[in-house]
């Protein structure tokens, strides 16, 4: 008789976990209830009505490249929350009640290429938000009460999608959707208008 050990079949098979509305008992019952899924790849928190997320909680998943926390009830976020992800290709923090973000909330996140933080109700981005984002391809901010952005902003040479609109920039920059080549030429019209002071 053979023994099998299943453990590197079913990590190697799951991915991705979806916790829908079990999110705050888990979490509460017992932080090592995650340990046999340390290896995924990609963690779908979305519409599970967080309110908080502990500063420690995704250090364990090393291996995460994708991470959505979309609509959610999130007011802040701290600064360590993804600092051991140095594999993220994806944050999808949108339809939160962010205010504002930690300038390092992203500093180990190198090889990140999507990130939405739309519908929040962020006011102003921190000065080196975007200092190490430059392999950003796709930034989304609609629908915040932004003014302008953070002079690290002038760092993202390789975004290809931004998504300005629903914010309190100047017209027409309010309205701004762009989409493949034409980002970088309206970012070179438009940088002064949109960095803040």
């Amino acid at each position: 008789m053979q023994i099998v050990d299943e453990r590197p079949l079913l990590r190697a098979a799951l991915e991705t976990i979806e916790l829908g509305d079990k999110y705050e008992m888990i979490v509460n019952r017992e932080k090592t209830i995650f340990s046999p899924f340390y290896e995924l790849n990609s963690l779908d928190l979305s519409g599970m009505q967080i309110k908080a997320i502990p500063s420690e909680f995704f250090s364990q998943f090393k291996n995460l490249f994708a991470i959505d926390l979309s609509q959610n009830h999130l007011l802040s976020l701290d600064d360590t929350l993804f600092h051991r992800n140095r594999k993220l290709r994806e944050i999808y923090l949108s339809g939160n009640n962010l205010q504002s973000l930690p300038e390092k909330i992203f500093r180990n996140a190198l090889h990140l290429q999507i990130l939405d933080l739309g519908e929040n109700c962020i006011e102003k981005l921190p000065p080196g938000l975007f200092q190490r984002l430059r392999n950003l391809r796709k930034l989304v901010l609609k629908d915040n009460r932004l003014k302008s952005l953070p002079d690290s902003f002038k760092e993202m040479k390789n975004l290809g999608y931004l998504d300005l609109s629903g914010n309190n920039f100047p017209e027409p920059l309010n309205r701004v959707l762009i989409d493949e080549s034409s980002v970088q030429d309206f970012l070179g019209r438009n940088m002064e208008a949109l960095i803040g002071e």
